[in-house]
């Protein structure tokens, strides 16, 4: 983080890993304008996970997996929903084998749960409840998901399951599971009111002061939220839910040139969140395809960009492979990946490699005498200065996947700024409760 630039980072999205939570400290602790997160896409899995301890859910997914259609694995967020989905969605099939050809079925336990309609009924009464945890940790999934997302996800999900039929038996215990989950986000009380509108404030002015503002600014902040908590300019667009995103509609709000809108600019950073780490996880069970199953012995700064490419690729399928989802023939698709592609006997033959491997293996040597170098002096010196670095290392993909970065030297020189100017030594829950008292 020290060597991409501490000032380029918004917030730090891991899962909820003792190890990872501790980090996640750490990090905040150190630079509190950093904000420290819970991966959402997990944290709404859990609620499915949790289902899954039951001991009669447990059994019924254990017979489930004795059809081979779609076995459920705990680090594969959603099989717990596709596994139950996929009998009740096969039940005409099973049928279908049973009374014309039951021969097929050697095994007379699986014979006997296929004619079982209490099974069936289960199946279809469990993946009634986790679908709708499935939409949500899909939502959140995606690169342009942000926190506003998070909020009006568990929202519909709770809408959802309050929907399930009375007559499910374990409607009461995924409630029971979904509120858990629920408080562990969202400490306030169940009515939005006005106690609910001092934390708001008190937050928002938390976060402003964290990210280094002085106290003028962090008042005019509360200004701001006042205005467009009463629907006032420029506060009062429109909002088309069709055509619009909420960044979007932030970055219209009109200023004078001179001026900053200290709502839009906490607003735009917060939209600026990915609350997901599941990109990145990917990546990193790439890497593992890469190094363990492959057994390739390249240089990291190979499968370093071998590992981007196969993510721009992914992420932009539509722009750069023209012939995705066409009906080609095996000679056309040849043509297009000869016409897409430069070959390695190209590289061979104006000796690109050779070239390349050369110079891999000067910067590998040089790297390997400066890493005994820094060894040599590291034991000089004393075990009190050695401090000063966090035990914590974090990798740069978190950070790629954080959609738009739209505070990064600006922000730091408008802290500088500030700090030279304004008073820095303010308390700003006292600030926003006083500004709350004005109203």
């Amino acid at each position: 983080m020290q060597n991409i630039g501490i000032e380029k980072f918004v917030a730090v999205v891991t899962d909820h890993g003792a190890n990872l939570r501790v980090a996640r400290r750490i990090i905040h602790e150190t630079n509190s304008f950093i904000l420290d997160l819970r991966c959402m896409a997990h944290a709404i899995n859990l609620v499915a996970s949790d289902f899954a301890e039951i001991e009669s859910v447990k059994k019924i997914i254990s017979n489930c997996g004795r059809g081979e259609i779609q076995s459920y694995c705990k680090t594969r967020w959603g099989t717990l929903y596709t596994t139950t989905n996929s009998i009740t969605q096969s039940k005409p099939v099973f049928y279908l084998i049973t009374e014309n050809h039951p021969e097929v079925i050697t095994n007379i336990k699986v014979y006997t749960l296929l004619q079982n309609e209490e099974f069936y009924s289960n199946c279809y009464q469990i993946a009634s409840i986790l679908k709708p945890v499935k939409e949500l940790t899909n939502v959140l999934e995606a690169r342009d998901a942000n926190l506003a997302d998070c909020f009006i996800g568990l929202i519909k999900l709770g809408a959802k399951i309050n929907q399930i039929s009375f007559g499910n038996p374990w409607k009461s215990i995924i409630i029971s599971n979904y509120n858990r989950r629920l408080g562990e986000f969202i400490n306030r009380s169940m009515e939005l009111k006005q106690a609910a509108l001092n934390e708001i404030y008190e937050t928002a002015s938390i976060m402003w002061h964290n990210l280094g503002h002085s106290e003028e600014s962090c008042l005019k902040l509360l200004m701001e939220m006042k205005l467009w908590k009463r629907n006032v300019a420029p506060y009062n667009l429109t909002y088309d839910t069709y055509q619009e995103t909420p960044m979007k509609w932030w970055l219209s709000i009109n200023i004078q040139e001179d001026e900053t809108d200290q709502l839009q600019e906490l607003a735009l950073l917060l939209f600026s969140i990915v609350p997901s780490q599941a990109v990145c996880e990917r990546n990193f069970s790439m890497l593992k395809w890469f190094f363990g199953e492959k057994h390739m012995n390249l240089n990291l700064s190979k499968i370093e960009s071998m590992t981007k490419i196969r993510s721009y690729y992914i992420s932009n399928t539509d722009k750069e492979i023209r012939f995705r989802d066409k009906n080609l023939s095996e000679h056309e698709l040849r043509n297009n990946i000869n016409e897409s592609v430069i070959t390695y006997n190209t590289f061979e033959k104006n000796g690109i490699l050779e070239r390349d491997e050369n110079i891999e293996y000067e910067r590998n040597k040089n790297l390997e005498e400066n890493t005994e170098i820094e060894n040599e002096l590291s034991t000089s010196l004393n075990i009190n200065q050695l401090v000063e670095n966090p035990f914590v290392d974090l990798t740069l993909p978190a950070f790629l996947t954080t959609g738009n970065n739209l505070f990064t030297n600006n922000r730091l020189n408008t802290n500088i700024k500030s700090r030279n100017i304004d008073n820095m030594e303010y308390d700003p829950i006292k600030l926003a409760q006083s500004a709350l008292n004005e109203e």
